[in-house]
């Protein structure tokens, strides 16, 4: 019996334990908004451009930018505008190490193309083009978006692509699919959002939510074209299919949170519901954001996300870049653009590559680092040991892909979008090394970067001396990555002199002192009381005490009166006067201190012996 009942103590045990694993086996939680952490921005309004994927595109970036703590949901805003001109713009000039990349759309707010498309048109890739090429975040502020005076945008200065303000660079960018939903959930969770792009028709969206529970839902099961996209704040797996409309409505409950980019007036004050059925959900797409050095420098050929990828069975495959050192800086990563996910590769470093060079591996090798791709997109791999380039210095970036003999593929740029030169990309089957120029299909740059730091060559543009009153500044810019610094100094206070009189005080007037700043010259002034008047006041005549009355000598002839006691007055009580005693009884001396000690000694034993007595006669 007792091993039966240990038997199901033991099973309830087993069955207790298993709770939290089964729980956690789960994944992530059922719900999740990123608005309770505060990681997002307010919402936007594109008007009436398609540029949706850069509203969208920018508020995840905002997002990322505060869960990393770099800015609050308050403080942060970045400009569409700005990401969305040089989107659509090649680099103008040679010194570019992606000149010529890029669309060339120079009216790209105003109208639609030849085709009736929206030249704003884009999507996440495009984002991801931008800021991997160096650029794309700015400031808000610095490069308004006019929804509804649109020809107050664009025409921005080639010369700030790259801006220095820009305190941050993209670390990774991954792409996941509908089917991923716990690696997308757990990015959100993580980084605030992700984009995701769908089919949006008026025709599926629903509001009967919003007079219910202030919910909005959107749902289709009909196959169409993506033509939007927002970001992606959370989730809710039980979010109620009878949100949707009833002719259009998903099979079981779940939706994503959704950030539009059309005003608070659409949906629960700018967000909605995306069912996680709805067919025409496509790629979702996160960005992570670094600081950045302010002296930092990005070495790429790439001014867009590439479009091509080449495959091949060849056991050895090898892609590298070439380039010249701008500055003598310290190289201390490599960047990996749209590689694909679980690519096992070798990243490694040539420096001291000679003009002539045959090949890009000519060189000194001074990092070498195993890899492996993540996800699909753009990575930053950090070197074990920082590399030191030499201004002017020639170097390479050399990745090899471990080949099995099974097809695998990898990234170039090629047409109309691209642009190279000779001795920058090459590409290296089974050991032969071919400049990407010089193959059939004329292939532009392989998607291969570095990124560099060095110290600031800061030099003072501006010097102003504190004052005795105001603050002084020492401006200084730094002569390779333009960043401004300002360094204040305190005021230095007065220097006063010792007070000298102006107008000595007198009787009638008040006096005036001065002193005097040695520095600036100020003056300061305080009054002096008038001096007092020398009229004497009138002294009051001193009384002179009266004169007692004269007593007259008392002699024989004239004896002094004696005044007697008014009969009938009462007389007055006097005062108990204590019995003085007769000197003829003399009075009782104290007994001494010995003498009563004596008797308490000797009355105490005979009171002792007496109750001692009583006692033994008690008993008795």
């Amino acid at each position: 019996m007792k091993t039966k009942i240990l038997s199901i103590l033991l099973c309830v045990i087993i069955a207790l334990s298993a709770i939290p694993v089964a729980a956690s086996a789960q994944g992530p939680e059922a719900s999740f908004d990123a608005r309770d952490n505060g990681w997002v921005t307010s919402v936007k309004n594109q008007g009436d451009l398609g540029c949706c994927w850069a509203f969208s595109g920018v508020s995840v970036l905002e997002s990322e930018y505060i869960s990393k703590g770099f800015g609050t949901a308050e403080n942060t805003d970045f400009s569409e505008a700005y990401l969305i001109w040089f989107a659509k713009n090649p680099r103008l000039t040679e010194e570019n190490m992606a000149f010529g990349d890029g669309e060339n759309i120079t009216d790209v707010f105003i109208g639609v193309d030849i085709n009736c498309e929206e030249k704003a048109g884009g999507n996440s890739e495009e984002v991801a083009g931008v800021l991997a090429s160096g650029s794309g975040i700015a400031r808000e502020e610095d490069y308004p978006y006019y929804r509804n005076e649109i020809s107050k945008m664009g025409n921005y200065s080639e010369s700030e692509r790259y801006l220095p303000e820009c305190d941050v660079c993209l670390e990774s960018y991954v792409r996941f699919e509908k089917n991923e939903s716990d690696a997308i959930k757990s990015w959100i969770k993580t980084h605030g959002s992700v984009t995701v792009n769908y089919y949006h028709d008026d025709n599926f969206y629903s509001n009967m939510g919003k007079e219910k529970t202030g919910e909005c839902a959107y749902f289709t099961s009909e196959v169409q074209k993506i033509n939007h996209e927002v970001a992606v704040i959370g989730w809710d797996d039980n979010f109620s299919v009878n949100n949707f409309l009833a002719e259009s409505k998903p099979s079981g409950n779940g939706a994503w949170l959704c950030k539009n980019s059309w005003g608070k007036s659409f949906g629960d004050n700018g967000y909605f519901w995306l069912s996680y059925e709805d067919v025409n959900i496509g790629t979702f797409s996160g960005f992570s954001l670094t600081k950045k050095n302010e002296c930092q420098n990005l070495y790429s050929y790439n001014g867009r996300l590439s479009n091509t990828r080449l495959k091949t069975v060849a056991k050895d495959v090898r892609l590298a870049n070439v380039f010249v050192a701008e500055e003598s800086e310290k190289l201390f990563a490599v960047t990996l653009f749209d590689f694909a996910e679980k690519t096992e590769m070798t990243v490694c470093v040539y420096t001291d590559i000679a003009d002539g060079f045959a090949n890009p591996e000519c060189g000194k090798l001074v990092a070498s680092k195993e890899h492996v791709v993540t996800e699909s997109g753009y990575e930053t791999v950090e070197l074990d040991t920082e590399v030191y380039i030499e201004k002017g210095s020639r170097f390479s970036v050399v990745v090899k892909m471990k080949g099995t003999g099974e097809e695998i593929s990898y990234p170039v740029e090629c047409g109309d979008l691209f642009s190279s030169r000779k001795n920058e990309s090459f590409i290296c089957k089974n050991g032969i090394w071919i400049d990407c120029l010089d193959t059939d299909r004329k292939y532009n740059n392989t998607t291969i970067g570095a990124l560099a730091y060095s110290e600031h060559e800061f030099v003072t543009t501006e010097n102003v001396d504190p004052s005795c009153t105001s603050q002084g500044c020492k401006k200084n810019e730094c002569q390779k990555c333009h960043r401004e610094t300002v360094e204040y100094f305190e005021s230095i206070g007065h220097a006063w002199g010792e007070w000298y009189t102006v107008n000595a005080p007198t009787e009638q007037a008040e006096g005036l002192e001065k002193r005097v700043c040695a520095t600036c010259k100020e003056a300061e002034e305080r009054v002096l009381e008038k001096l007092p008047s020398e009229d004497v006041p009138p002294q009051e005549e001193p009384t002179t005490p009266e004169e007692p009355p004269k007593e007259e000598p008392t002699t024989p002839e004239n004896p002094p009166e004696e005044e007697l006691p008014d009969p009938e007055e009462p007389s007055q009580e006097e005062p108990d006067i204590p019995e003085t005693p007769s000197q003829n009884e003399p009075e009782p001396e104290e007994l001494s201190g010995f003498f009563s000690f004596f008797i308490s000694f000797f009355s105490g034993i005979a009171r002792f012996f007496a109750n001692f007595i009583n006692i033994i006669t008690s008993l008795f």
